[in-house]
């Protein structure tokens, strides 16, 4: 059966070159492993790319892929008119270049993995376009796959060890004793990433490589080693191990608590620096990348050195009890439908069935010719979208409101053509929603219970389009059964939480239209 709110995504890969991570092969063979390894962030404002244009169709494949959605009814004449002239009527490519079958492929966008709520993933906006075989990606479309690119895609695929340094002493330390630090050799060593296009012969290797470590400790109230707190590399380790005789020696990377922790512990951080380089087809030489970094924090806890007993004057000393560290526990809370065994069908106003703060449904919008959008009462959606005080981001969010809205009211009526949705939906977007109201039509189903909407994002581009990224709580929302009245009752899991980012385009109605929508289920960005 449907999921509840399934992903309407504008970037179907059903039918193409390529899997979800495009035509991109990663070879992690020589990557960072285990379950505290993790990614490098860049020293610099530079981020690895969210979306690239890579082969995605042949002739027949694009054709297989953009006539349905040309028929699908949703998407509108004027819509599926110009993508005829373009891909079929010559101008500028005839019947979709199928006389250049074997000679090339027809190039599309495709979005990183786990950066589909990147507003960046919506840069690749540019039509789908063809670049003949042994030929270059045009020049004006800074995101077509090259080998630097690939190295770029690499570069997210980097992972490196979880920073936990070996200290001396290990588990207590005193005031002011100087505690050395280290990391593991074997742990520390270069790692690196692969990415090729086998299609087009090209291939980036992005290597990772251990530089020095920064440490702090917690607290004002200590002094590092050295002054700085960041440990070079030197003799292919950061720090050096402590050895029986070296108590009377200054670590070379270290600290000094001044004051005990009392009950609890002092969280020490250490975060090292990994040099990035990359190498590829047809570059001589390594080329550098942003330095990258990753750290981890650990419990460290520090005791006041006891003084001795006095001769002849009995002290009754209490036992000094060090408790280990106080666990935090997060707990995931489940969710009890309150409306999920209702069976009330009954169609009320926007605003009757749903609650009234933050916002569950606005006031009317009073563009002539706005459908109506009337929601079963057991439908709730709850927009937790704050009012930007800028009209026109208000207008963006207002109608992208409206279109999900809409979206729920196609399902309630079984009808994937239904003027509602397609009012405020064009294109991929529109040809996306009706496969997916028509799911819930071929199974007699629709939704019921709370859906929340929050964590918006709007940027108006200077091209007049505005990017919106928004999450999506659905631990409330549940498939209903029409033939039974029955709800579907699922678990809260990461997956109740999705992530969308889409276009949206004022058309000559002045209408924001939503254009392309991409979408990502189980995103931390909106996970709790």
């Amino acid at each position: 059966m449907p999921p509840p709110k399934k992903n309407v995504d504008g970037n179907s890969d059903g039918g193409t070159l390529s899997s979800t991570a495009g035509v991109v092969v990663f070879d992690r063979s020589d990557n960072g492993s285990g379950e505290s390894a993790g990614p490098v962030t860049s020293s610099t404002t530079w981020t690895p790319p969210a979306c690239y244009y890579a082969p995605k169709y042949t002739p027949e494949q694009l054709q297989k892929y953009l006539e349905p959605t040309w028929e699908a009814g949703s998407t509108g004449y004027e819509w599926d008119a110009k993508q005829r002239d373009r891909y079929v009527n010559g101008h500028p490519y005839k019947d979709f270049n199928k006389d250049k079958a074997g000679k090339g492929y027809w190039w599309d966008f495709y979005v990183t993995p786990g950066r589909e709520g990147d507003p960046g993933a919506l840069d690749c906006d540019k039509p789908i376009f063809w670049v003949d075989e042994n030929d270059d990606p045009p020049a004006d479309i800074p995101q077509a796959i090259t080998t630097e690119v690939l190295a770029q895609l690499a570069y997210a695929e980097v992972r490196v060890p979880s920073t936990e340094m070996d200290l001396a002493p290990q588990a207590n330390t005193k005031v002011n004793l100087p505690t050395w630090a280290w990391l593991d050799a074997a742990e520390f060593k270069p790692v690196s990433v692969t990415a090729s296009v086998p299609l087009l012969g090209i291939q980036a290797t992005t290597t990772a490589e251990p530089i020095s470590v920064k440490i702090e400790p917690g607290t004002t109230d200590a002094e590092t080693y050295p002054a700085s707190g960041v440990c070079q590399i030197e003799h292919g380790r950061i720090g050096e191990p402590y050895t029986k005789g070296k108590a009377d020696e200054t670590p070379s990377c270290g600290v000094k608590y001044l004051r005990s922790s009392g009950d609890g512990s002092y969280q020490l951080r250490a975060t090292v620096t990994w040099k990035i380089h990359w190498t590829g087809t047809g570059v001589a030489g390594e080329q550098p990348l942003p330095e990258g970094s990753f750290g981890g924090e650990q419990d460290v806890v520090v005791q006041e050195i006891r003084e001795p007993t006095v001769t002849r004057r009995p002290t009754l000393l209490a036992a000094l009890t060090l408790t280990a560290a106080a666990a935090l526990t997060l707990s995931a809370c489940g969710s009890d439908d309150s409306s999920g065994g209702k069976d009330n069908d009954k169609v009320a106003g926007a605003d009757t069935g749903d609650k009234a703060s933050p916002s569950t449904g606005p006031s009317e919008p009073t563009t002539t010719g706005r459908p109506k959008i009337d929601l079963p009462s057991d439908v709730t959606n709850e927009f937790e979208w704050k009012k930007t005080g800028d009209a026109r981001k208000d207008a963006v969010l207002n109608d992208a409101e409206q279109r999900i809205r809409a979206v729920d009211m196609a399902i309630a009526k079984q009808d994937p053509l239904d003027k509602g949705y397609r009012f405020y939906s064009e294109g991929t977007a529109a040809a996306e929603s009706q496969k997916y109201i028509q799911e819930f039509v071929d199974h007699k189903a629709r939704t019921t219970g709370l859906t929340r909407y929050y964590n918006e994002s709007l940027t108006i581009k200077d091209d007049g389009t505005a990017a919106l990224v928004y999450c999506e709580d659905q631990s409330k929302a549940f498939n209903k059964f029409l033939k039974t009245g029955k709800t579907d009752v699922t678990p809260v899991t990461k997956d109740s939480y999705v992530v969308y980012a889409g276009t949206l385009r004022k058309n000559d109605k002045g209408v924001w239209v939503t254009e392309r929508l991409i979408s990502q289920r189980g995103s931390a960005k909106c996970r709790p």
